[in-house]
């Protein structure tokens, strides 16, 4: 049951699919806007992202990959107060024409105006082609 107030903020795991069909749309600056001010983001293979401005430009340099990605979830969780769980299949083209497809868990926090305050990826699988693939080749094309 998800229960509104102060300590448990409007915003949860469920809503984390407006950020993700920005991002397929290429709505880099729109998917920005849940992030706090203060935001933490963690990419696999990739050094903690501090900060709102920085998130949105990694955001930018990783969709700049895609020629085509989608997000579909497939489980959704409200932990803890705040909390979020979240499962997905994301599939898509890289610009160089190599078709992916990962299994991704998301954690997210959210502050109390609902803005999520930490997002922490994990990666099922980093299948591309069939060889497996480093996290940082698959987010910015180096490894």
């Amino acid at each position: 049951m998800n229960v509104t107030s102060p300590a448990r903020p409007a915003t949860s795991g469920a809503d984390m699919q407006d950020f993700f069909d920005a991002l397929s749309r290429g709505e880099v600056d729109h998917a920005g806007k849940v992030f706090a001010d203060n935001v933490l983001l963690l990419l696999p293979g990739l050094q903690p992202v501090h900060g709102r401005r920085r998130a949105v430009r990694l955001l930018r340099l990783i969709r700049r990959r895609f020629a085509e990605i989608g997000w579909t979830r497939a489980s959704a969780v409200d932990a803890e107060p705040g909390w979020s769980i979240a499962t997905w299949t994301v599939a898509g083209t890289l610009s160089d024409g190599t078709r992916f497809r990962q299994e991704v868990a998301s954690v997210a926090r959210f502050d109390v105006e609902g803005k999520v305050a930490y997002l922490s990826d994990y990666l099922k699988s980093t299948d591309r082609l069939g060889q497996r693939a480093e996290p940082a080749q698959l987010f910015l094309g180096r490894g």
